[in-house]
This record gives C-alpha cells, sequence and structure tokens, in this order.
C-alpha cells in the first residue's frame, strides 16, 4: 500500500481503492490528454499563511533552475500579499477559499472559472506543493503540462513525475525536493513592506513611547484549539517580561482574536494591538522589534526569518519539527513537551485526562529558555 499520511487505516485503505481503480482509468486518459506546452509554470500551494512562508525558497529556485519561464503562483486570497511583488514570481491568480479551509463554503462556481482562465494559459510545468488528491486533479483539469508532486493523500496515478514522501522531512526541503534541491540549516526570508506599512508601524512605536525601549512581539492565539497555551499563562509571562524593565510589549492578533483581548492584562507597557493593524503594518511592526514569544502560528515565521529572537510554544499536537523556522539556534527557542497521547493532530484536544501538552508547559519553563535575552 502507498505510503500515505492518514492516521486512520480505513482512510488509507479507502484512498489505496480509488488509487487503483483511477491508475487503471488514467492510464488510457493520459494518453490522449491535452498538455499545456507554452513556458509557462504553474505553483499551486492553497493551505494556510504559514505553508505558503515556507514555500517562498521553492520560489526562488525554481526561478533560478527555469530561467526563459514566466512563473504563475495559484493561492488562497490570504496568502497573495507574500506573493506579489515577488521578483521571483511573475503573475499571482487568488481563490477566496479552498479545500483546506473548511469553515468557508466552496465555491464550484469560482474554481471553475479559475481553471478556465488557466487552461487558456497552457502551462507546460506545474507542481502540487501539498501533496493532495484533490489539487492534482485540479492541475490535471487545466490541461497542465508535465506535473510534479506527491501522492502522500493519494493522486499520484495523475503525476507525470511522483516523488517519494517523507513525512518528517522539513518542509522546505519537502517543497524543494520537487526540484531536487534542499535548503540549507539557516535561511534568511525577506517580507518586503510597504514605505505607509513601515511608517505607520514606526507611528505606533514612537506614540507608545517605546522608540528607545526594548521591543517585544506577544502573539498568544492561533488557528487551533489545541495548539492554543492559554491566556492565564501568557499574562504570567508578560508580567515577567515587563518587568525585565525597559521593555514595551506589543500583543497582536486577527479580527477573530478581538472577543479574546478583555482576558490579557494590558497596561502602559503591554500594548493592545490585537484586530486593530492591517496585516501589512503587523509585519512592519514585528521587523522593527527585537523578540517575538507566541503560539504556533503565522507570526512567528516573519519573526524568525526577520532575525528576532523568537520562542513558540509548540506543545506537541504535532511533529512540529517539520515546520520549525530555519534559523540559527540561538535565535530560537522552540518549547515542546512529548506526551504519550501525541503527536495527535487534532485542531482540538479531546483527551479526558486534560490538555496535557500544554498543561506541562509552565510559565517558569518559558521564561527560563528566554530570559537571557532580555
Amino acid at each position: 500500500m502507498r505510503k500515505y499520511v492518514f492516521k486512520k487505516r480505513l482512510k488509507r485503505a479507502v484512498m489505496a481503492v480509488i488509487d487503483a481503480v483511477g491508475s487503471a482509468l488514467f492510464y488510457f486518459y493520459g494518453r490522449v490528454r491535452k498538455k499545456g506546452k507554452k513556458k509557462r509554470i504553474l505553483a499551486l500551494r492553497l493551505d494556510q499563511l504559514g505553508d505558503m512562508i515556507q514555500a517562498l525558497p521553492f520560489f526562488s529556485e525554481l526561478r533560478r533552475q527555469n530561467s526563459g519561464y514566466e512563473i504563475h503562483a495559484l493561492c488562497v486570497k490570504d496568502c497573495a500579499f507574500l506573493l506579489k511583488n515577488n521578483p521571483d514570481i511573475d503573475v499571482v491568480h487568488e481563490l477566496s477559499r479552498s479545500w483546506f479551509y473548511p469553515e468557508r463554503k466552496r465555491s464550484g462556481a469560482e474554481l471553475e472559472a479559475m481553471a478556465s482562465r488557466l487552461r487558456k494559459l497552457e502551462f507546460e510545468k506545474a507542481y502540487d506543493l501539498r501533496g493532495d488528491i484533490r489539487s492534482i486533479n485540479y492541475l490535471v483539469r487545466i490541461n497542465a503540462g508535465s506535473i510534479y508532486g506527491y501522492g502522500c493523500a493519494g493522486g499520484g496515478f495523475m503525476l507525470d513525475k511522483e516523488y517519494p514522501y517523507d513525512r518528517d522531512m522539513h518542509e522546505i526541503d519537502k517543497n524543494l525536493r520537487l526540484l531536487d534541491s534542499k535548503a540549507a540549516d539557516s535561511i534568511r526570508i525577506d517580507f518586503p513592506c510597504s514605505q505607509a506599512d513601515i511608517d505607520a508601524a514606526a507611528q505606533i512605536i514612537n506614540k507608545n513611547g517605546a522608540a528607545q525601549a526594548r521591543r517585544i512581539i506577544v502573539h498568544p492565539f492561533t488557528r487551533a484549539a489545541s495548539k492554543m497555551w492559554g491566556l492565564e499563562k501568557f499574562n504570567q509571562l508578560i508580567k515577567r517580561i515587563a518587568d525585565a524593565g525597559n521593555t514595551k510589549i506589543f500583543v497582536i492578533g486577527g479580527k477573530d482574536d478581538v472577543k479574546y483581548a478583555g482576558k490579557i492584562q494590558f497596561s502602559e507597557n503591554v500594548i493592545n494591538c490585537i484586530g486593530a493593524l492591517p496585516l501589512g503594518v503587523t509585519i512592519a511592526l514585528i521587523k522593527q522589534c527585537g523578540i517575538f514569544t507566541g503560539n504556533d502560528s503565522g507570526p512567528q515565521y516573519f519573526a524568525a526569518y526577520s532575525g528576532l529572537k523568537t520562542c513558540v510554544i509548540y506543545g506537541y499536537t504535532v511533529n512540529y519539527k517539520r515546520w520549525l523556522p530555519k534559523v540559527p539556534a540561538a535565535n530560537m527557542a522552540d518549547i515542546s513537551v512529548p506526551v504519550e497521547c501525541g503527536p495527535c493532530e487534532k485542531s482540538v484536544c479531546d483527551n479526558k485526562e486534560g490538555h496535557k501538552c500544554m498543561e506541562l508547559i509552565t510559565v517558569d519553563m518559558v521564561w527560563d529558555r528566554i530570559k537571557g535575552w532580555f
């Protein structure tokens, strides 16, 4: 049986059957299907912000290896800002949602309209960076020429070249494997900010008397409840940071996090930025600070790859080292305590004995890892 990523045996068995039947049927279709021949390449990545950040080195290498090709990217609108104005990408195509956003109702009309536009571009090559039968099928539907990717979630029979999938390989290297390449152990990723965003961030710093202070970003939120360390623990950690002296702490979060703001103890030195800043200003603010601490979520990458001292409370829901920023060890405090119920890969902890992987991480444990930065 193909090495599928699904944890449940039934899902693996069902996908094996789908692949077996699909392989037989696709053998005949694959011989007659139309394939694009224009010197254009499409890379598809339809999941979350952190995943797209880890894909940026792929586009740099893709450009290096394919001089003379026009490079396109297909992503969800949430990630498009990372790709626009990127010198390694010529055209960015955006969808408002995808199958990786279950909370958003998918639009068949939008997917078909996009497929129609992409079909006309006649891509000679296409890459599915995630490894997903739906994404691979979409590339077939747009008549992409040679399709490269992973069959780890089914659909390998539709690929012109299927690469071996190593579940524990770092996500950056997993992307680069499709180009037969590998990243260095430590890299830097640039996140260009507009001058307006830089100025807006500087204004926030000056308004709060932080120009000469040690500036810290705290991001106590995350998309999955299973990755939440707890706001009360963050309050205690924030107090210790504030007590270190000459510090200004900017607490960031999205509009969905505003409802939790009342649980955080703000003060003159602990500034509430939750839901108040556009993403571009948030990134510019992060880049003008020196230390970041937070849960496992997208902002960690803006901090770590911009050179900040970065502390992330990972817990043990996943093998987090697959997503750990590739930065010097001295700049990274990754905190995780292995537990017998993990890595569970669940978005909500359903362990009746408690949220062990987060409960075992104490405020003392986190402070001991970062106090040398103050």
